[in-house]
């Protein structure tokens, strides 16, 4: 779940979301992801099924899909729904 904030919200996601994809490669990438500073406008969720209640509405935008203002949201998973091909070459 992505919320960015303020004039560089959306640029502070992009850098952790590229700095974690690095940490796996080396040691010092993943001292440094770890001891840099939460990123409360970036969350991480697993599970079959989600709900989320707002106060006020926002805009809510699924895999690059916007829905509109929204109050309140319940997404769910089916398992095997999504069916994977690749081709050789």
């Amino acid at each position: 779940m992505m919320r960015p904030k303020g004039r560089f919200g959306w640029a502070r996601i992009g850098t952790r979301l590229a700095f974690q994809g690095i940490a796996r490669r080396s040691r010092f990438s993943r001292t440094f992801v770890d001891q840099t500073a939460e990123l409360h406008s970036l969350a991480y969720a697993q599970g079959r099924r989600f709900e989320a209640r707002f106060d006020c509405p926002h805009i809510l935008e699924l895999d690059g899909d916007s829905f509109g203002h929204v109050i309140r949201v319940r997404v769910s998973v089916r398992p095997h729904a999504l069916l994977l091909r690749s081709a050789t070459a």
